[in-house]
């Protein structure tokens, strides 16, 4: 008789040990799932606003693809906006005001890049995100990394 009880309490001493170790399992994979949602929650709009061709930032990813353009009331002719143009980049304070348009449109894109660029560095040094997610912003990254003009802007 007392072997039966001790196999009893053995079977339920495992029994209760296997459903811990199944829900650790399980809680562990719920919160796996739920850093995945919070990871896409925090991805997903950052991926809307770069894509945004309505935001200021979209003049500044044009000019690192190569492209020139001229917007209307933009004084100076297209070739005069290109980001090889390091005249559009000055110091506005020690080398005079900044009135064009254009000049003042293009480097408020670059200024909205880079506060991007900031936004996504802090995200990936507090690990909300990580490098393989930073893969979509990186060509644009390496681009102005490479560009004369933005490093003296």
């Amino acid at each position: 008789m007392e072997t039966e009880l001790e196999l009893i309490i053995n079977l339920l001493v495992a029994i209760v040990g296997l459903s811990g170790v199944i829900g650790a399992f399980i809680g562990i994979r719920e919160y796996r799932e739920g850093r995945i949602v919070k990871r896409k929650e925090i991805l997903f709009p950052l991926i809307e606003e770069f894509d945004d061709e309505t935001n200021q930032m979209d003049i500044a990813k044009n000019m690192l693809d190569g492209f020139k353009f001229r917007n209307k009331g933009w004084e100076h002719p297209i070739d005069y906006y290109g980001i090889e143009n390091l005249k559009i980049f000055r110091h506005h304070k020690k080398d005079g005001g900044i009135d064009d348009i254009g000049e003042i449109d293009i480097r408020n894109g670059f200024d909205a890049l880079l506060d991007f660029f900031g936004k996504l560095g802090y995200l990936l040094s507090v690990k909300l995100i990580n490098e393989q997610e930073m893969e979509y912003f990186m060509y644009y990254i390496e681009a102005a990394a490479k560009s004369q003009a933005v490093k003296v802007y």
